[in-house]
């Protein structure tokens, strides 16, 4: 509903305004690269992705590895002592024998058709293609909120300067209608009207300032 304007316009316009007003500063200007770096950075949704798909690629290298034949190379050694049959009092004559023994031997395994492995392969494929997308997904709506909050803050901005022409508009045709009515070219309601268009367009842009 419209406001009538009251007996007291200077203090109805007080009441109007706010006591702590805010003011217009004007806004940096806007490097969407680094926006969209410092949101890839910060928000948590796209650093979660980002570890699963780091976590889908060593599974797949993993699953990949498994699917491929392998061979074992396995090695042991030790020391193999022959002990003598003799007094103690002879061992310093007749020390026991020793000799050092190696062994080594390839292990070669291929498993039948590899079907369980490929499977697990192919499982692995999809679920970092899966996850890929995930993360594709999450950039694409963090630069949607960007662009849509840039373009918020310009519209708000473009507000605030229209809000002040008009209101420089209604100041200056409150002062031509007290001029006609103390020439008597007016009525007083044209000068309520204007008083009331002022008011208005004072709140329009408080507003947009608050915004």
């Amino acid at each position: 509903n419209r406001i009538s304007p009251s007996a007291d316009l200077l203090a109805w316009d007080v009441f109007l305004v706010p006591l702590d007003r805010p003011t217009y500063i004007d806004p940096p200007s806007f490097d969407l690269k680094v926006a969209m770096d410092t949101a890839f950075e910060k928000r948590l949704d796209i650093q979660i992705a980002n570890r699963a798909l780091e976590r889908e690629r060593r599974n797949l290298a993993v699953a990949q590895n498994n699917s491929l034949p392998s061979l074992d190379l396995q090695v042991s050694g030790g020391v193999a002592t022959t002990q003598r049959k003799h007094h103690n009092a002879y061992s310093a004559l007749d020390p026991p024998e020793e000799s050092f023994n190696i062994r080594a031997g390839l292990t070669l395994k291929f498993p039948l058709y590899f079907r369980a492995e490929r499977a697990n392969a192919a499982r692995a494929r999809y679920t970092l293609r899966s996850t890929e997308l995930d993360l594709a997904k999450r950039r694409s709506d963090a630069i949607l909120e960007i662009r849509r909050s840039i373009r918020n803050i310009i519209s708000a901005r473009e507000r605030v300067l229209v809000n002040q022409e008009s209101l420089s508009a209604s100041e200056t045709q409150l002062a031509q209608q007290k001029a006609s009515l103390n020439l008597g070219a007016s009525i007083a309601r044209n000068l309520l009207d204007a008083q009331q268009r002022r008011a208005d367009a004072r709140l329009s842009l408080q507003q947009s300032l608050i915004d």
